[in-house]
């Protein structure tokens, strides 16, 4: 588990599968979108809300059941999926947390995520919780340590996917160069999917914006400023979908025809939402997607 865990990514590339025959369209395919594990919130957000301290120990085992029941829902789909991606929040400590209980959750997640299907790769996105709020220097290379590339591409049935760290278009005060870097390799693979005339998905944590485009700065999107910019040139490069996680419920908006698509918490809820996960058929010309809760998610996939 340890092994495989940092060489699915390499030099901003997701190396699982083969790039050069991917980039060709094929038969269609599915895929799995979660987001916000985020082993250790709901405790941890219970305790805030009502003012008492926060909670000590192995606290988070029914974030742990989540996460289980998440993997055998996957394992036990046919066909089985091409992909899994999870949208960020893998865990809650901050990396400036107790390193302790930072480690734990990591090797949780780990563990868990482990007992996928050894067919079945797993994405990882990075979340504010597995960065920082404010990410620095440090805390990215926490996450690099443990997780891989923050950001990265790869291919598949002629789809270029892109995976972002929206939490440097959140907050880049203390990280200017590591954001530059990002949006320097985000041009040069925008470029490359135009010229291929490619369809291009993005996954990110933060959604670009919730219901509206126009809707005000908060903590649950990208502010205004930087996500305008950010969206016309996405949009103009054939961005269709961006998917994204971070609200703990469901959300849905639209930037000209470019769908912003916010998955619900595998996960603690913060809206009316169940536990689940997106299913995302890829087929010709078409890109459907349809959110279902863990206790009826299903087990047979029709393209």
């Amino acid at each position: 588990m340890a092994a495989s865990w940092k060489t699915h990514t390499k030099d901003r590339k997701f190396i699982f599968f083969n790039e050069a025959s991917e980039r060709v369209a094929s038969d269609p395919f599915f895929f799995i979108q979660g987001a916000d594990c985020q082993l250790g919130l709901k405790d941890m957000y219970i305790a805030e809300k009502k003012g008492l301290p926060p909670p000590t120990g192995h606290y988070w085992e029914d974030e742990i059941k989540l996460a289980k029941k998440a993997v055998e829902c996957i394992n036990n789909m046919q066909p089985p999926p091409s992909f899994v991606v999870i949208c960020g929040d893998l865990i809650n400590a901050f990396p400036d947390a107790d390193k302790e209980m930072r480690a734990q959750q990591e090797k949780d997640f780990k563990e868990i995520m482990s007992k996928l299907n050894p067919s079945i790769p797993l994405v990882c996105v990075c979340g504010n919780h597995d960065v920082g709020n404010q990410p620095t220097p440090e805390s990215v290379a926490v996450y690099r340590s443990s997780f891989g590339d923050d950001y990265f591409s790869f291919w598949q049935g002629g789809v270029l996917f892109l995976v972002l760290n929206s939490q440097y278009y959140f907050d880049s005060t203390k990280i200017h160069q590591i954001q530059a870097e990002q949006e320097a390799w985000l041009d040069t693979m925008l470029e490359e999917g135009k010229k291929k005339e490619a369809r291009i998905v993005a996954f990110q944590h933060i959604p670009m914006f919730i219901k509206d485009v126009d809707e005000p700065d908060q903590y649950f999107n990208i502010p205004k400023n930087i996500r305008k910019p950010l969206l016309a040139k996405l949009e103009s490069a054939g961005v269709t979908h961006i998917f994204c996680g971070h609200l703990h419920y469901n959300a849905y908006g639209l930037y000209k025809s470019m769908e912003i698509v916010t998955t619900s918490a595998i996960g603690y809820q913060l809206g009316k939402d169940t536990h689940g996960m997106r299913v995302v058929k890829v087929k010709g010309g078409s890109l459907e997607h349809s959110y279902h809760s863990l206790e009826n998610f299903p087990k047979e996939i029709t393209l």
